[in-house]
């Protein structure tokens, strides 16, 4: 899949910088970064709420926000769901 993205003068940078430091290619670090976020999200065993979809959508210049915030709010709904039963 060829996916065209639009990164902000921080992420551009940082991108620039972890290909250029690594010797490895922009599409090789994004290709990595998505496969970290994706173990990431497999390890907790749940399925991204569709309320989670704006996250990370803003520029904080973080990779690891927009996994951040889907974890945290998906185990909180799960909380609250789970104490509503009881």
């Amino acid at each position: 899949m060829r996916v065209n993205a639009r990164l902000d003068e921080t992420a551009q940078r940082q991108l620039e910088y972890l290909a250029r430091s690594t010797g490895q290619s922009a599409s090789h670090r994004v290709r990595e970064s998505v496969a970290a976020c994706y173990a990431q999200q497999r390890a907790q065993g749940a399925v991204p709420s569709r309320f989670l979809a704006p996250a990370g959508s803003g520029h904080s210049g973080r990779s690891d926000v927009a996994c951040t915030v889907k974890r945290e709010l998906d185990a909180a709904l799960a909380d609250k769901h789970r104490a509503a039963r009881t």
